[in-house]
């Protein structure tokens, strides 16, 4: 971590030599207006969701297999607020034997690094890679949000990192890989369900 200096390397700002201008930044940024107006910038983001005109919720899912049933049970999730989801319309949609099948990719944007860091979004959990064992996985959700109280919930979306997390001017960009999983009411896994409703399949266990 560098120390802030505020003394000139040459004496005096004459252009012969380094100046305080060529000065690395101090570590931390704690304070700087960068820092400051990151909190504006989020406020002002989130304002076309909070007005209804961004229906798609986002979310980062951990998940673990209970060590007994084998169950997959939901370990933490985080909604990305705000955040700006482009490509979803795009997503090709076929029926296929598990149910609704999706493919494609989106883009996310304005990620607020104040929210979420750059490990979160790849699925570390502290110092701890999550989905390094095949009893956890992570993954990225989308659910539009629902136009009026009484309207059902529709389809949940599953997605994974695709590309690298790009750092820009307040905020993050990156792109997500549609996964071949049916999602349900609340996020349920309907891909078994839907095969074991088939007359012409048997479920083997």
């Amino acid at each position: 971590m560098k120390d802030c200096d505020t003394s000139d390397p040459c004496g005096a700002d004459d252009g012969c030599g380094p100046s305080g201008a060529n000065e690395l930044p101090c570590e931390p940024m704690v304070g700087s207006i960068g820092v400051r107006l990151q909190g504006i910038i989020d406020r002002a983001r989130r304002l076309p969701q909070a007005m209804g005109l961004r229906r798609e919720r986002v979310f980062l899912v951990w998940q673990k297999q209970h060590e007994v049933t084998r169950v997959w049970q939901e370990h933490l999730r985080i909604e990305l607020v705000p955040v700006k989801v482009a490509g979803l319309s795009k997503i090709d949609k076929a029926l296929g034997d598990g149910g609704l099948r999706s493919d494609g990719e989106v883009t996310l944007t304005e990620v607020s690094p104040a929210q979420v860091t750059i490990r979160q979004l790849q699925g570390w959990i502290g110092d701890e890679d999550w989905p390094n064992t095949s009893e956890r996985e992570f993954f990225y959700e989308i659910v539009r949000r629902r136009r009026c109280a009484g309207d059902e919930e529709e389809p949940r979306m599953r997605f994974t990192l695709s590309s690298e997390v790009e750092s820009m001017a307040y905020g993050y960009k990156f792109r997500l890989l549609t996964q071949h999983v049916p999602r349900g009411d609340a996020g349920v896994d309907r891909s078994v369900e839907k095969i074991a409703a088939r007359r012409d399949y048997t479920l083997r266990t």
